[in-house]
């Protein structure tokens, strides 16, 4: 699985590699040799439209290897100029986020892991 978000992977910050990817990264925030090194993940992020209602938007992150590493990189996303554009400006509500895990089977498939806490 690839980072196929529109804001391309191409975009990490230069100054945080090692958040980016890790040690073996390569240039866009990858691990070398595939995303076996890190976990995928999928972020969910919020704003609240200009009609009042919340609106999800969620983010998948491949190659990191904490959750927390995927929030960060989520964060980081919803903050480009070309994503507070399609929020029209709104601001990502930073007191909630979801994340969670994205487990992948034998056979190739992916599954969400269970909800904590």
């Amino acid at each position: 699985m690839s980072n196929t978000h529109p804001s391309r992977a191409t975009d990490l910050p230069a100054a945080d590699p090692a958040r980016a990817g890790g040690r073996g990264a390569r240039p866009d925030g990858t691990p070398s040799g595939g995303h076996e090194a890190g976990a995928v993940w999928l972020v969910g992020l919020r704003h609240r439209a200009g009609s009042g209602v919340l609106v999800h938007h969620y983010y998948v992150v491949a190659g990191t290897i904490a959750g927390v590493d995927a929030l960060h990189r989520a964060r980081w996303w919803a903050a480009q100029p070309a994503e507070c554009l399609l929020r029209g400006d709104a601001a990502v509500d930073g007191t909630w986020a979801e994340v969670r895990r994205l487990i992948r089977d034998t056979l190739g498939r992916f599954r969400l892991a269970a909800r904590t806490g």
